[in-house]
């Protein structure tokens, strides 16, 4: 089982395959950091998905030997490029999945060049483009040509049903515990984080419990800047988590920082799960939390206007009762797993 600390786009993946239609014999391969997703299912009759952008690896040359005997190619992330071209050359029909477009604003000025070349050039050769929100759509398009007949638009679900939500007590507790589930990286907006915690620390007595994996190449670091700003007793780091079912009612609040996502699957599953969240509005989860359903943070703001949203929430029973509400309602309206499945199913079809 693939868990959020990987990233959420391998729980997402893992969820779908376990619920795609058994007759399409469907496979993944992924790369090697992902290794739980590796060889998932046995035969690869109909659909690949493909994961895997390092053409050195062991898991590229099994790839192309899967795509030899494939129809369908669903290539699952920006930086399947030599899989893509790969792919076109052997006149298959490829379906290209974004799940985290974000432009390159973030990137130097040679990586935006070349990867606005690389995304256009995979534009044009591909069958159909998938976008995982209306947000993710509208920036890519911003960005790039697209012909329109090859969008759509297929929206991350939860795993989880939506559950009753029991009124809750937050005001005046002894100490609030915040979960964050995220990897290391620039997307992550990590140092918002810090800053946020130290604006915190005066006013408010909580810990924040992120959890990492221990593969995590930016995990070291990120302990030792917690330690540098003497958070340490204030974030506490613990090892990978496969999902957060049961866990959630030890918390009062997921937070997260990113500076962009497809469509924050850990939003999607804590606000299922009853509990509220506070995230920044990014591409990804700006439409998922406004309207009353979080708490959302403003990227133009500064990290004690953030610290005040959390705290006026935290010192009303009302409002942060009423934010659990409306994110289960968003929750029952936006269907379930097996919704995404069959919309796939439907793409796949008029693939084939």
């Amino acid at each position: 089982m693939p868990n959020y600390t990987n990233g959420g786009g391998s729980v997402y993946l893992y969820g779908l395959v376990n619920n795609l239609n058994p007759k399409l014999n469907n496979n993944m391969i992924t790369s090697g950091i992902i290794p739980q997703l590796q060889y998932h299912l046995d035969s690869y009759e109909k659909v690949i998905f493909c994961n895997v952008w390092n053409p050195f690896s062991k898991n590229f040359l099994r790839a192309i030997n899967l795509i030899l005997n494939s129809e369908i190619i669903h290539s699952h992330g920006r930086f399947n490029y030599p899989l893509i071209i790969i792919s076109w050359i052997l006149r298959k029909k490829i379906i290209h999945q974004y799940h985290g477009y974000y432009g390159f604003d973030h990137e130097s000025k040679i990586s935006r060049f070349f990867g606005v070349i690389s995304d256009q050039l995979i534009n044009l050769i591909v069958t159909k483009i998938i976008f995982n929100s209306d947000s993710e759509m509208k920036s890519a398009t911003a960005n790039l040509y697209f012909n329109k007949n090859k969008i759509f638009i297929i929206r991350n679900r939860s795993r989880y049903k939506a559950r009753k939500v029991y009124k809750k007590s937050i005001k005046s507790k002894s100490l609030y515990k915040i979960l964050c589930l995220s990897r290391t990286g620039k997307q992550k907006g990590l140092d918002y984080l810090l800053n946020l915690a130290e604006e915190l620390k005066n006013d408010l007595n909580y810990i924040i419990v992120h959890f990492i994996s221990l593969e995590d190449s930016g995990r070291k670091d990120y302990i030792n800047e917690i330690k540098k700003r003497n958070l340490d007793k204030n974030i506490l780091v613990k090892d990978s988590i496969n999902d957060i079912e049961n866990i959630t009612h030890d918390y009062d609040l997921l937070i997260s920082t990113s500076i962009f996502e497809a469509r924050s699957l850990a939003i999607l599953e804590s606000m299922a799960l009853g509990l509220p969240v506070a995230a920044t509005d990014c591409i990804g989860q700006k439409e998922l939390i406004e309207n009353n359903r979080g708490i959302l943070l403003k990227l133009n703001e500064n990290e004690r206007k953030w610290k005040n949203s959390i705290l006026d929430v935290f010192s009303n029973d009302l409002k942060y009762n009423s934010i659990r509400n409306s994110a289960l309602d968003f929750i029952i309206r936006d269907g379930s797993l097996e919704a995404l499945a069959s919309e796939f199913e439907l793409i796949y079809g008029k693939s084939s």
